[in-house]
């Protein structure tokens, strides 16, 4: 994910079944911290409000999908320690994680198509 300046990962984009993403730090004010670890992650929330931006996926490089995704979104996780966490997040955090958590439902940004 860093060496190709990746917002985010899945462990099924490496071959790993496990129900996990990492999220890059800058996107929840860490920069210099770790990958955000989300373990069995579930939405609690979205927002109503949606914009439609072009996203990009290390799983295919050079390809840019628009898609139009909530503007916020809030999820439950548990974290490396197995410790329960909730983090909203606004804007491109938001867009991050329900990016990487439709990889955990075989969900691919090349199924939203093209408008």
């Amino acid at each position: 994910m860093r060496a190709e300046d990746g917002l985010g990962m899945a462990a099924i984009q490496i071959g790993d079944p496990r129900r996990m993403f990492i999220v890059n730090p800058t996107l929840v004010g860490k920069a210099h911290a770790p990958p955000f670890v989300f373990i069995n992650p579930e939405i609690i929330s979205v927002s109503k409000e949606t914009e439609e931006t072009e996203e990009g996926c290390l799983s295919f490089p050079g390809v840019v999908v628009k898609v139009d995704r909530p503007v916020r979104a809030r999820f439950r996780a548990l974290n490396l320690y197995r410790k329960q966490f909730e983090l909203e997040g606004e804007g491109l955090l938001a867009r991050c994680m329900l990016h990487e958590y439709d990889h955990l439902i075989g969900r691919l940004m090349t199924d939203y198509g093209n408008k």
